[in-house]
């Protein structure tokens, strides 16, 4: 009689564990937000909340001098993110992951080798910066920045509002190419103002250009606490791109 053929492992689990987890997780996750979408509708029938609704339907009046619609800069910025950030994070995994790179880099004018991988992934951080800082000269150069900078507290129960409004699946009117509402507007502030620059300082961190002697200044910044904190901006801003992409490509065909 022969033995039975032992089941491959795919990491630490076999195939049909792997399915049995993530039919768990999915079955779960449906649960969860059902959940949360009857809990939702409930807050919604208690006393005061719909008055609440009717008084911050989800957005507040910005200022007269916004101007409506995505200049062709923005889509290209952002257009631009999304793809830079997709190699960022590629160029990053082989960085971590590859044993032996196919080829070194030096500098011309003499300095340390570094890894074609490693020399690639710097230079489109570069890039990245680049794109960055380009496009918030031109949000506020050109007045755009009034869409995505809160100009009024009544940001914050709008924000609360139309949270409440996505959670109830009554999704809040969209009129993005004239207004954000108020949690997509603290959403893309958060990304663009926060999120990026964290991103910038946690790359800054772990590349060859940050002072290794600087004790009193590693101490404070550790290099894995930069590692730990790399990944969730990151991927904010490139899901922010991602959607933002798509958002204005359906409002020019719309508006055309």
């Amino acid at each position: 009689m022969k033995p039975k053929a032992e089941a491959r492992l795919y990491g630490s689990r076999t195939l049909g564990q792997w399915i049995k987890r993530v039919v768990i997780l999915v079955v779960g996750a449906v649960a969860a937000a059902a959940i949360l979408v009857l809990a939702a509708r409930g807050v919604t029938t208690l006393p005061g909340v719909p008055e609440f609704l009717e008084r911050y339907p989800g957005e507040y009046h910005l200022p007269e001098a916004a101007e409506p619609g995505f200049p062709w800069w923005a889509q290209w910025t952002h257009f631009l993110n999304l793809f830079l950030m997709v190699l960022i994070i590629r160029s990053g995994y082989q960085v971590r992951t590859q044993q032996k790179p196919p080829a070194f880099w030096t500098p011309k004018r003499g300095g340390k080798k570094i890894s074609i991988n490693l020399w690639l992934h710097q230079s489109l951080d570069i890039l990245w910066l680049a794109n960055g800082l380009i496009f918030v000269v031109l949000l506020f150069a050109s007045g755009h920045w009034m869409r995505i900078v809160p100009t009024s507290w009544e940001v914050f129960p709008n924000a609360l509002s139309a949270l409440l409004q996505y959670m109830t699946l009554d999704w809040p009117v969209e009129n993005g190419w004239v207004n954000y509402n108020s949690l997509q507007q603290l959403m893309y502030f958060v990304v663009v103002f926060i999120a990026a620059p964290l991103a910038a300082i946690t790359g800054a961190r772990m590349s060859d250009f940050w002072p290794k002697d600087a004790k009193t200044l590693n101490r404070i910044y550790p290099v894995e606490a930069a590692r730990a904190s790399t990944s969730p901006p990151c991927c904010s801003s490139c899901c922010s791109s991602s959607s933002t992409c798509s958002w204005c490509s359906r409002q020019v065909r719309c508006a055309t």
